[in-house]
């Protein structure tokens, strides 16, 4: 495991970045990124490698290959620019892989040329929601389903879609609304 932007667990000090993957958001003010890389493999030259996030649960949501999926799959690519910044080696690829009978032993990825393509993309649905959390909107229910997946759900309730449907065509709301098309 490898860790950036917090303190490595007991026996990964090895290889860790306490300050973290800081995205450069222009106007909107830099984003620190932080988390922990289940596994990074490179080549025996260490010029080039692979991420992987290990997952337990379920495909259910399983992100197509390459997706943003409206900000809702920034995982494997934050992970890759992160293995980047780390290590200076090439990343060509980041992946989950799941590895139990529930989830079907698939995996889904995301391509460092994607990465490439799609970077201002990612770029607009970070600066959204950073935009989004300094304005004090939340916009919990406005996409079609994810509520039902949602770790807050219990704490919503099952009018949260309802009501936040109601304020979709808010102004407020038009910059999420725009992330959310960005698959």
């Amino acid at each position: 495991e490898v860790s950036f932007g917090t303190r490595p667990r007991k026996g990964d000090e090895e290889l860790h970045d306490e300050a973290g993957l800081l995205f450069d958001l222009g106007e909107t003010g830099t984003l620190r990124v932080v988390g922990r890389i289940d596994r990074i493999d490179l080549t025996p030259d260490q010029s080039h490698g692979r991420v992987i996030d290990y997952k337990t649960g379920t495909k259910t949501g399983k992100p197509k290959d390459n997706s943003l999926s409206g900000g809702l799959t920034l995982q494997l690519p934050l992970y890759l620019k992160a293995a980047e910044a780390l290590l200076g080696a090439a990343f060509d690829v980041a992946l989950y892989r799941y590895i139990t009978d529930r989830g079907g032993y698939g995996r889904s990825e995301f391509t460092r040329e994607a990465l490439d393509e799609r970077g201002a993309d990612l770029r607009a649905v970070l600066t959204a929601i950073v935009e989004g959390i300094r304005g004090g909107c939340f916009f919990a229910g406005l996409a079609a389903g994810p509520c039902n997946q949602c770790d807050f759900y219990a704490i919503c309730g099952a009018a949260a879609g309802t009501n936040a449907r109601r304020k979709a065509d808010d102004p407020a709301a038009q910059r999420y609304n725009e992330m959310r098309d960005i698959e």
